[in-house]
């Protein structure tokens, strides 16, 4: 029997949900066997953080670019972008994207009038 080397990277919650959605989406023939391996192992992993039998490795805090360092940073391309990722994927947004995403919505009028109320009513 072979020895195998094997690796540790670490991923959000939001990470290993869309890994596992990317590896049920993959109908290839020649990566099923590989895909529907990795997704079960990967949805045990992310049950046991569920249900916290097992904690993260480590928090980290997002890279600030200078400009946002010094203040000079735009909020409105920062509000636009975390609405394009929300439209892209939205399992992938930490909650401060989700909420900038709504605020993007509400500023440009993308909201219907139920939830322009909610948002109001915050």
């Amino acid at each position: 029997m072979a020895l195998v080397e094997k690796y540790r990277p670490a991923f959000s919650a939001a990470e290993i949900q869309y890994l596992i959605d990317v590896c049920n989406l993959d109908q290839r023939a020649a990566t099923a066997e590989i895909a529907f391996a990795i997704a079960s192992r990967l949805k045990v992993f992310a049950l046991k953080a569920q249900l916290g039998i097992v904690g993260n490795a480590f928090t980290s805090a997002p890279k600030q670019s200078l400009d946002e360092k010094l203040g000079l940073d735009d909020p409105a391309a920062r509000r636009k972008a975390a609405f394009d990722l929300y439209n892209t994927n939205s399992a992938m947004c930490t909650p401060a994207q989700l909420r900038m995403a709504r605020t993007y919505r509400y500023e440009n009028g993308l909201m219907t009038p139920v939830e322009e109320a909610e948002y109001e009513a915050e």
